[in-house]
């Protein structure tokens, strides 16, 4: 089961990254202007590593950022059902708040990482502008991870171990449970 939603998974990513290969590594180059491929830029300042005064500085590639725009469009849309189906089903209202905090993560931060992405390519990646618009999509990347490793892993795990205590029939004396193999349970 494990295995299939990996390969799954895998499957459903070979579309974007086909189209982030095609478009950085081939089409790029040919036909369209130069910020849809450059994924770097070369700028002539003090210092350098040789001390020749050139500097590589990466940038956001113009079609990567259209291309992750329109796969962002599309999982917030499916997300968006796949959620309002749930919270229909739900009976529970802290279960249903929790679906709508991740819901609501999901759909602002996602297409504000993309406005963030898009709106870099605006400036030269030296600049100070740059370097916030950088921190920005950090922010937003790291703001949906939190929300969501708290809402998927923390809160159930917490949800969890209070019912585990309620329900547990071991009340835990001065001896553990007895361990397969071994005759005597251990002293603490």
């Amino acid at each position: 089961m494990f295995s299939n939603a990996i390969f799954i998974v895998i499957l459903l990513c070979i579309p974007v990254f086909a189209l982030q290969v095609f478009f950085i590594f081939y089409l790029s180059k040919e036909s369209l202007p130069e910020a849809f491929g450059r994924s770097f830029m070369i700028i002539k300042g003090d210092g350098g590593i040789n001390g020749d005064g050139e500097m590589v500085f990466c940038a956001y590639p113009l079609s990567s950022t259209i291309i992750f725009g329109t796969f962002a469009t599309i999982y917030v849309l499916f997300f968006m059902l796949a959620c309002w189906k749930v919270v229909a089903l739900v009976i529970n209202k802290s279960l249903r708040v929790r679906i709508n905090a991740l819901l609501f993560a999901v759909i602002i931060v996602l297409p504000l990482q993309v406005l963030f992405l898009a709106l870099s390519l605006m400036w030269r990646p030296d600049g100070t502008i740059f370097k916030g618009h950088a921190l920005l999509v950090f922010l937003m990347v790291l703001s949906c991870a939190v929300v969501g490793e708290c809402i998927l892993i923390i809160r159930p795990i917490a949800d969890a171990l209070a019912v585990g205590g309620e329900s547990c029939q071991w009340e835990g004396e001065d001896q553990l449970p007895v361990v397969l193999g071994d005759k005597h349970g251990l002293k603490v």
